[in-house]
């Protein structure tokens, strides 16, 4: 996923998996009909096409997927802590929340700032 372009991660979500998670609505929605729950709702999705579904939503979704999974994977490597840290702030007497919070979480906030920022 890492190496993949924007361009064919948009095509992908566009016209792979729109008309999956068009067909999973609509089972949904009918199922919701059989069992009388909460009705209305499930009336529109039953009859929800995939080409209601607009494109700009689908680029939207696939950008942010792809804008979370940058973020989450840079705020994992800012918050490994180098090592002896956790051990050098467990020797000043600090508990362990507190080195995280007091070293390792500062030390991630700065590192992944700049990441963030690019």
């Amino acid at each position: 996923m890492r190496g993949l372009p924007t361009l064919v991660l948009n095509t992908i979500c566009r016209y792979g998996l729109t008309p999956v998670i068009s067909n999973l609505i609509n089972g949904i929605g009918s199922r919701m009909i059989e069992w009388n729950v909460l009705l209305q709702l499930a009336a529109g999705m039953s009859t929800l096409r995939v080409r209601d579904i607009s494109s700009e939503r689908v680029c939207f979704s696939a950008l942010g997927g792809r804008l979370c999974g940058f973020l989450s994977k840079s705020f994992v490597q800012a918050s490994n802590p180098l090592p002896g840290q956790i051990e050098a702030a467990r020797a000043l007497g600090m508990t362990y929340w507190q080195a995280m919070y007091h070293v390792v979480l500062r030390q991630a906030i700065r590192t992944s700032a700049s990441a963030i920022g690019k």
